[in-house]
Protein backbone atom coordinates (compact mmCIF):
# COMPACT_ATOMS: atom_id res chain seq x y z
CA UNK A 1 0.00 0.00 0.00
CA UNK A 2 1.36 3.40 -1.02
CA UNK A 3 2.23 6.06 1.53
CA UNK A 4 1.58 8.81 -1.00
CA UNK A 5 -1.48 9.04 -3.19
CA UNK A 6 -1.62 10.31 -6.77
CA UNK A 7 -3.32 13.39 -5.34
CA UNK A 8 -0.30 13.94 -3.05
CA UNK A 9 2.03 13.50 -6.03
CA UNK A 10 0.17 16.07 -8.14
CA UNK A 11 0.05 18.59 -5.30
CA UNK A 12 3.75 18.22 -4.47
CA UNK A 13 4.95 18.40 -8.08
CA UNK A 14 2.37 20.83 -9.56
CA UNK A 15 1.21 18.31 -12.14
CA UNK A 16 -2.01 19.05 -14.04
CA UNK A 17 -4.60 16.32 -14.32
CA UNK A 18 -4.61 16.64 -18.11
CA UNK A 19 -0.82 16.16 -18.24
CA UNK A 20 -0.96 13.06 -16.04
CA UNK A 21 -3.84 11.69 -18.10
CA UNK A 22 -1.68 11.92 -21.21
CA UNK A 23 1.33 10.28 -19.55
CA UNK A 24 -0.70 7.36 -18.17
CA UNK A 25 -2.95 7.04 -21.20
CA UNK A 26 -5.98 7.20 -18.90
CA UNK A 27 -8.99 9.47 -18.83
CA UNK A 28 -9.15 12.24 -16.25
CA UNK A 29 -12.21 10.65 -14.66
CA UNK A 30 -10.35 7.35 -14.27
CA UNK A 31 -7.49 9.15 -12.49
CA UNK A 32 -9.91 11.09 -10.29
CA UNK A 33 -11.51 7.84 -9.15
CA UNK A 34 -8.22 6.49 -7.79
CA UNK A 35 -6.10 9.56 -7.06
CA UNK A 36 -6.96 9.74 -3.34
CA UNK A 37 -6.64 6.00 -2.76
CA UNK A 38 -3.50 4.45 -1.30
CA UNK A 39 -4.30 1.12 -2.89
CA UNK A 40 -2.88 1.74 -6.39
CA UNK A 41 -1.55 -0.82 -8.85
CA UNK A 42 2.23 -1.01 -9.19
CA UNK A 43 2.00 -0.55 -12.95
CA UNK A 44 0.47 2.91 -12.54
CA UNK A 45 2.94 3.90 -9.83
CA UNK A 46 5.93 2.71 -11.91
CA UNK A 47 4.68 4.66 -14.93
CA UNK A 48 4.46 7.85 -12.87
CA UNK A 49 7.95 7.27 -11.39
CA UNK A 50 9.48 6.68 -14.83
CA UNK A 51 7.60 9.52 -16.54
CA UNK A 52 8.55 12.14 -13.96
CA UNK A 53 11.97 10.87 -12.90
CA UNK A 54 10.99 10.22 -9.29
CA UNK A 55 12.96 8.09 -6.78
CA UNK A 56 11.93 4.45 -6.83
CA UNK A 57 10.66 4.61 -3.25
CA UNK A 58 8.71 7.87 -3.79
CA UNK A 59 5.30 6.30 -3.13
CA UNK A 60 6.44 3.90 -0.40
CA UNK A 61 8.26 6.40 1.87
CA UNK A 62 6.10 8.21 4.42
CA UNK A 63 6.19 11.95 3.54
CA UNK A 64 5.35 12.89 7.14
CA UNK A 65 7.28 10.51 9.40
CA UNK A 66 6.56 10.88 13.12
CA UNK A 67 8.98 13.20 14.86
CA UNK A 68 11.40 11.50 17.20
CA UNK A 69 10.79 12.91 20.66
CA UNK A 70 13.87 13.74 22.64
CA UNK A 71 14.79 13.03 26.22
CA UNK A 72 16.63 16.07 27.61
CA UNK A 73 20.09 15.24 28.95
CA UNK A 74 19.54 17.66 31.81
CA UNK A 75 15.80 17.58 32.52
CA UNK A 76 16.02 20.03 35.44
CA UNK A 77 17.60 22.71 33.24
CA UNK A 78 15.24 21.94 30.36
CA UNK A 79 12.18 22.22 32.59
CA UNK A 80 13.40 25.43 34.21
CA UNK A 81 13.89 27.14 30.83
CA UNK A 82 10.42 26.06 29.68
CA UNK A 83 8.83 27.10 32.99
CA UNK A 84 10.62 30.46 32.86
CA UNK A 85 9.42 31.09 29.29
CA UNK A 86 5.91 30.04 30.31
CA UNK A 87 5.88 32.47 33.25
CA UNK A 88 7.23 35.37 31.18
CA UNK A 89 4.50 34.85 28.57
CA UNK A 90 1.87 34.55 31.31
CA UNK A 91 3.08 37.79 32.90
CA UNK A 92 2.95 39.53 29.52
CA UNK A 93 -0.67 38.42 28.99
CA UNK A 94 -1.62 39.56 32.49
CA UNK A 95 0.01 42.94 31.80
CA UNK A 96 -2.09 43.31 28.65
CA UNK A 97 -5.22 42.52 30.65
CA UNK A 98 -4.33 45.32 33.05
CA UNK A 99 -4.11 47.97 30.29
CA UNK A 100 -7.84 48.94 30.40
CA UNK A 101 -7.50 49.59 34.15
CA UNK A 102 -4.42 51.73 33.60
CA UNK A 103 -6.20 53.78 30.93
CA UNK A 104 -9.22 54.23 33.20
CA UNK A 105 -6.95 55.45 36.01
CA UNK A 106 -5.37 58.01 33.67
CA UNK A 107 -8.76 59.51 32.93
CA UNK A 108 -9.94 59.10 36.52
CA UNK A 109 -12.74 56.76 35.48
CA UNK A 110 -14.21 54.27 37.96
CA UNK A 111 -12.69 50.88 37.23
CA UNK A 112 -14.98 48.64 39.30
CA UNK A 113 -16.23 46.55 36.38
CA UNK A 114 -12.79 46.56 34.78
CA UNK A 115 -11.30 45.16 38.01
CA UNK A 116 -13.76 42.27 37.95
CA UNK A 117 -13.06 41.67 34.24
CA UNK A 118 -9.29 41.74 34.73
CA UNK A 119 -9.31 39.46 37.78
CA UNK A 120 -11.67 36.97 36.13
CA UNK A 121 -9.63 36.79 32.92
CA UNK A 122 -6.37 36.43 34.84
CA UNK A 123 -7.82 33.61 36.91
CA UNK A 124 -9.09 31.75 33.84
CA UNK A 125 -5.85 32.18 31.90
CA UNK A 126 -3.75 31.17 34.89
CA UNK A 127 -5.91 28.09 35.47
CA UNK A 128 -5.53 26.73 31.93
CA UNK A 129 -1.94 27.91 31.35
CA UNK A 130 -0.52 24.91 33.21
CA UNK A 131 -2.37 22.63 30.80
CA UNK A 132 -0.66 24.30 27.84
CA UNK A 133 2.75 23.98 29.50
CA UNK A 134 2.20 20.27 30.15
CA UNK A 135 0.92 19.67 26.61
CA UNK A 136 3.89 21.48 25.11
CA UNK A 137 6.39 19.35 27.03
CA UNK A 138 4.41 16.15 26.40
CA UNK A 139 4.46 16.68 22.61
CA UNK A 140 8.16 17.52 22.43
CA UNK A 141 9.71 15.03 24.82
CA UNK A 142 9.62 11.32 25.49
CA UNK A 143 8.05 11.87 28.91
CA UNK A 144 4.59 11.59 27.39
CA UNK A 145 1.55 11.99 29.58
CA UNK A 146 3.49 11.70 32.83
CA UNK A 147 3.87 15.49 32.85
CA UNK A 148 0.13 16.09 32.44
CA UNK A 149 -0.87 14.65 35.81
CA UNK A 150 0.10 17.90 37.55
CA UNK A 151 -1.10 20.21 34.76
CA UNK A 152 -3.43 22.18 37.06
CA UNK A 153 -0.90 22.24 39.89
CA UNK A 154 1.77 24.05 37.87
CA UNK A 155 -0.17 27.31 37.90
CA UNK A 156 -1.63 26.88 41.38
CA UNK A 157 1.46 25.88 43.36
CA UNK A 158 3.75 27.97 41.19
CA UNK A 159 1.83 31.16 41.92
CA UNK A 160 1.58 30.26 45.60
CA UNK A 161 5.36 30.02 45.70
CA UNK A 162 5.51 33.55 44.29
CA UNK A 163 3.63 34.89 47.31
CA UNK A 164 7.00 35.15 49.01
CA UNK A 165 7.14 38.71 47.63
CA UNK A 166 3.88 39.50 49.50
CA UNK A 167 5.44 38.08 52.66
CA UNK A 168 8.44 40.37 52.26
CA UNK A 169 6.14 43.40 51.92
CA UNK A 170 4.06 42.33 54.94
CA UNK A 171 7.21 41.73 56.98
CA UNK A 172 8.62 45.16 56.15
CA UNK A 173 5.37 46.85 57.10
CA UNK A 174 5.18 44.90 60.34
CA UNK A 175 8.74 45.89 61.22
CA UNK A 176 7.92 49.52 60.46
CA UNK A 177 10.70 49.79 57.91
CA UNK A 178 8.61 50.81 54.89
CA UNK A 179 9.76 54.42 54.78
CA UNK A 180 13.41 53.57 55.40
CA UNK A 181 13.89 50.96 52.70
CA UNK A 182 11.23 51.90 50.13
CA UNK A 183 13.87 53.71 48.08
CA UNK A 184 16.32 50.80 48.26
CA UNK A 185 16.58 49.08 44.84
CA UNK A 186 16.95 45.68 46.51
CA UNK A 187 13.53 46.13 48.08
CA UNK A 188 11.97 46.41 44.62
CA UNK A 189 13.78 43.24 43.59
CA UNK A 190 12.42 41.33 46.58
CA UNK A 191 8.85 42.54 46.15
CA UNK A 192 8.57 42.68 42.39
CA UNK A 193 8.83 40.35 39.42
CA UNK A 194 12.56 39.85 39.90
CA UNK A 195 11.90 37.49 42.80
CA UNK A 196 8.85 35.81 41.27
CA UNK A 197 10.64 35.16 37.98
CA UNK A 198 13.00 32.82 39.84
CA UNK A 199 10.76 31.32 42.53
CA UNK A 200 7.72 30.48 40.38
CA UNK A 201 9.60 28.69 37.54
CA UNK A 202 11.65 26.86 40.17
CA UNK A 203 8.51 25.56 41.89
CA UNK A 204 7.07 24.44 38.53
CA UNK A 205 10.38 22.77 37.64
CA UNK A 206 10.34 20.77 40.87
CA UNK A 207 6.78 19.63 40.14
CA UNK A 208 7.81 18.55 36.64
CA UNK A 209 10.76 16.64 38.10
CA UNK A 210 8.38 14.92 40.51
CA UNK A 211 6.24 13.84 37.54
CA UNK A 212 9.05 12.10 35.67
CA UNK A 213 10.62 10.54 38.78
CA UNK A 214 9.51 7.08 39.87
CA UNK A 215 7.86 6.69 43.24
CA UNK A 216 10.43 6.87 45.99
CA UNK A 217 12.38 9.20 48.24
CA UNK A 218 13.52 11.49 45.40
CA UNK A 219 10.00 12.03 44.10
CA UNK A 220 8.74 12.68 47.64
CA UNK A 221 11.56 15.19 48.16
CA UNK A 222 10.55 17.25 45.12
CA UNK A 223 6.93 17.36 46.29
CA UNK A 224 7.93 18.06 49.88
CA UNK A 225 10.04 21.07 48.87
CA UNK A 226 7.24 22.65 46.82
CA UNK A 227 4.44 21.81 49.25
CA UNK A 228 6.47 22.79 52.30
CA UNK A 229 7.54 26.08 50.75
CA UNK A 230 4.00 27.02 49.70
CA UNK A 231 2.52 26.08 53.07
CA UNK A 232 5.22 28.02 54.94
CA UNK A 233 4.72 31.11 52.79
CA UNK A 234 0.93 31.09 53.12
CA UNK A 235 1.04 30.48 56.89
CA UNK A 236 3.67 33.21 57.37
CA UNK A 237 1.58 35.66 55.39
CA UNK A 238 -1.47 34.95 57.56
CA UNK A 239 0.59 35.27 60.75
CA UNK A 240 2.11 38.58 59.66
CA UNK A 241 -1.33 39.94 58.89
CA UNK A 242 -2.61 39.18 62.40
CA UNK A 243 0.57 40.56 63.97
CA UNK A 244 0.27 43.73 61.86
CA UNK A 245 -3.34 44.16 62.96
CA UNK A 246 -2.35 43.67 66.61
CA UNK A 247 0.46 46.17 66.24
CA UNK A 248 -1.84 48.67 64.54
CA UNK A 249 0.09 48.64 61.27
CA UNK A 250 -2.84 47.15 59.34
CA UNK A 251 -6.61 47.43 59.71
CA UNK A 252 -8.64 44.37 60.64
CA UNK A 253 -10.79 43.09 57.78
CA UNK A 254 -13.11 40.10 58.24
CA UNK A 255 -13.02 39.55 54.47
CA UNK A 256 -9.20 39.43 54.41
CA UNK A 257 -9.11 37.00 57.33
CA UNK A 258 -11.74 34.76 55.73
CA UNK A 259 -10.01 34.91 52.33
CA UNK A 260 -6.53 34.06 53.62
CA UNK A 261 -7.86 31.40 56.01
CA UNK A 262 -9.83 29.63 53.29
CA UNK A 263 -6.82 29.73 50.97
CA UNK A 264 -4.64 28.19 53.68
CA UNK A 265 -7.17 25.41 54.31
CA UNK A 266 -7.52 24.67 50.58
CA UNK A 267 -3.75 24.65 50.20
CA UNK A 268 -3.32 22.19 53.08
CA UNK A 269 -6.00 19.88 51.65
CA UNK A 270 -4.32 20.02 48.23
CA UNK A 271 -0.95 19.30 49.83
CA UNK A 272 -2.41 16.30 51.59
CA UNK A 273 -3.98 15.08 48.37
CA UNK A 274 -0.86 15.13 46.20
CA UNK A 275 1.48 13.73 48.85
CA UNK A 276 -0.60 11.28 50.90
CA UNK A 277 -4.03 11.12 49.29
CA UNK A 278 -2.77 9.91 45.91
CA UNK A 279 -1.10 6.94 47.65
CA UNK A 280 -3.85 6.09 50.13
CA UNK A 281 -6.84 6.99 47.95
CA UNK A 282 -5.70 6.84 44.29
CA UNK A 283 -9.31 6.66 43.07
CA UNK A 284 -9.67 10.30 44.11
CA UNK A 285 -6.77 11.51 41.95
CA UNK A 286 -9.11 13.69 39.89
CA UNK A 287 -10.07 15.45 43.12
CA UNK A 288 -6.46 15.91 44.26
CA UNK A 289 -4.96 16.91 40.92
CA UNK A 290 -7.82 18.68 39.15
CA UNK A 291 -10.81 19.75 41.22
CA UNK A 292 -8.96 21.12 44.27
CA UNK A 293 -6.38 23.20 42.33
CA UNK A 294 -9.08 24.66 40.06
CA UNK A 295 -11.34 25.54 43.00
CA UNK A 296 -8.38 26.96 44.94
CA UNK A 297 -7.38 29.20 42.03
CA UNK A 298 -10.94 30.39 41.46
CA UNK A 299 -11.80 31.09 45.13
CA UNK A 300 -9.84 34.35 45.64
CA UNK A 301 -11.37 35.86 42.51
CA UNK A 302 -14.88 34.74 43.39
CA UNK A 303 -14.51 36.10 46.92
CA UNK A 304 -13.14 39.42 45.63
CA UNK A 305 -16.10 39.79 43.27
CA UNK A 306 -18.52 38.90 46.08
CA UNK A 307 -16.86 41.42 48.40
CA UNK A 308 -17.06 44.14 45.71
CA UNK A 309 -20.76 43.43 45.08
CA UNK A 310 -21.75 43.13 48.74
Amino acid sequence: MAKRTIYDFRAENNVWLSDLSEKLNMTENEIKSIEKSRDISEDILNKIIESYGLPEDYFTVDPNPPKIKKTPKKPFGYFFVKALTWYILLSFIEALLGLPNSVAAMFQVSAGILDVFENTCQMLICTVSGVYLATYIMKRTSYGKTVTKNEFLYSYLGMKAGLVSNVVVAGVKFAGLSEKIASNPFYDLLTGDALKIVVIPLAVTLLLMACITENGKKKNLYLLIVCGWDTLIQATYLLLYFLSVKKGVAEFSPFTVASISIQVVMLLITMFGITVGTKKMPKLDKLWFRALPIISMALPTVMSIADAIL
